[in-house]
């Protein structure tokens, strides 16, 4: 049966990937139903750039009041990084009804500098944090172990990296993507995979959460992992150095995590080695395998996967077909959907056709008049995370960054996102 964990309601960017690994479990949940494929009006890119407009203006207004909490937390740092590589790809459209980004992206880079700095120092020289705090509802918790640096500093990768590529602050940007590939690196797990914490560290361990299940809570699992895995390669080609061991085992720990239907689960010790028999209603855990599995073929295909790549061509033909659950994940909904469109947009053509088909419709429906954006799934399992049921404002700001990337992916292409040639039957 399915292990569960409590959250912590702003403990991390991903609400739900803080104890994703308990809730994607060995067994499966009730059935669940194919999200409904209304017809839409095709996103016209006036108004695409209306909605960017708005986002930004939010962002503006608020994200700097955010607390900056301590260096482990990673919601401003995440958030914070994801804007600033959406505003790398909106800065060329400042004649329109888009304001002007130069500000803001001096503001990003300025906190993510004090951000890494902080927690490199926890990463590489092991300075401590708080050792408890205590959290309603939830009892003890030992900060200094729940720590989650992989989700801003992959975060602050893609930023970085799209500076150097156009070439703004381009000494600064390497020498941040270096800071950002040794704490990656330091923090990888002796299995190849990324948790929320090094467990390698004197003190550190698994967190102090209370568990329920006989599983003790896991070092490693594949969401944190395909999002370091993804940020690692894309640093060492945007710095052009040779492949090290260390990106190596990541993408075997991610390609050895997969099911046999081509899936990938949250956490590799559910691993499914035989495809289980399809059903007419899909059971929960197809939908929110579904949605992750998006992200992990994204981190294969960063980390160098060819079209002809076993693993890649498995994963493809499980999400296939299947682009609505993409809003899914067990994780965190907006999260997933990130992923997902960054692997679209990779696939390009009737990959990313299908995608903005389906969810540029849904986003716009999901902003607000004040320019912020809630959670954009349709809640279609038990289990999907969906992250709009959180109140945290740390939170709703992180989905409205995410949003506005997403949008942006649409016009002005990143400069360092990987592309693919598609050897695969397009997304029906």
């Amino acid at each position: 049966m399915r292990t569960s964990l409590p959250v912590r309601a702003a403990a991390l960017l991903v609400a739900a990937a803080a104890v994703a690994a308990g809730a994607a479990a060995t067994g499966h949940a009730g059935d669940g139903a194919a999200p409904p494929r209304p017809q839409r009006p095709e996103v016209t890119p006036q108004a695409r750039d209306a909605a960017i407009a708005k986002a930004c203006s939010f962002l503006d207004a608020g994200l700097w009041k955010l607390h900056d909490n301590n260096p482990g937390s990673p919601f401003k740092a995440f958030t914070a990084a994801t804007a600033g590589w959406a505003y790398f790809l909106v800065s060329g459209k400042s004649a329109g009804p888009v304001p002007s980004r130069a500000g803001e992206l001096e503001r990003v880079r300025s906190f993510l500098d004090r951000y890494e700095e902080g927690a490199a120092g926890i990463i590489l020289e092991s300075r401590k944090l708080p050792s408890l705090s205590q959290v309603p509802g939830l009892g003890l918790i030992q900060v200094n172990a729940g720590t989650q640096f992989v989700w801003g500093f992959s975060a602050a990768e893609h930023f970085h990296a799209e500076s150097l590529a156009r070439g703004v602050r381009a000494k600064e940007a390497r020498s941040a993507l270096q800071l950002v590939v040794r704490a990656l690196e330091r923090a990888q797990q002796p299995d190849g995979g990324w948790g929320h914490d090094d467990a390698s560290r004197p003190g550190m361990g698994r967190p102090m959460l209370p568990v329920s299940g006989s599983e003790p809570y896991p070092t490693t699992f594949v969401v944190a992992s395909q999002c370091a895995l993804a940020a690692l390669a894309n640093a060492r080609r945007a710095l052009a150095g040779p492949p090290p061991a260390s990106l190596g085992r990541a993408r075997d720990y991610v390609v050895s995590a997969q099911n046999g239907d081509g899936t990938f689960p949250c956490d590799p010790r559910h691993r499914e080695a035989k495809a289980r028999p399809k059903t007419a209603a899909p059971e929960a855990v197809d939908i929110e395998n579904i949605a992750r599995t998006s992200g992990a073929a994204y981190a294969l295909i960063e980390a160098g996967a060819q079209p002809g790549d076993p693993a890649l061509v498995k994963a493809f033909a499980a999400i296939d077909g299947h682009v609505p659950w993409f809003s899914e994940s067990n994780t965190s909904a907006t999260f997933g959907l990130e992923y997902a469109a960054l692997l679209a947009r990779s696939r390009g053509g009737d990959a990313w056709a299908a995608f903005r088909a389906e969810f540029f419709p849904r986003i716009l429906e999901a902003q607000g008049a004040d320019g912020s954006f809630v959670c954009a799934c349709r809640a279609v399992s038990p289990e999907t995370a969906c992250d709009s049921k959180s109140q945290a404002d740390d939170l709703h700001f992180c989905v409205t960054a995410i949003h506005l990337l997403i949008l942006a992916l649409d016009g002005d292409e990143s400069l360092t996102l990987p592309k693919l040639a598609p050897s695969a039957p397009p997304p029906k």
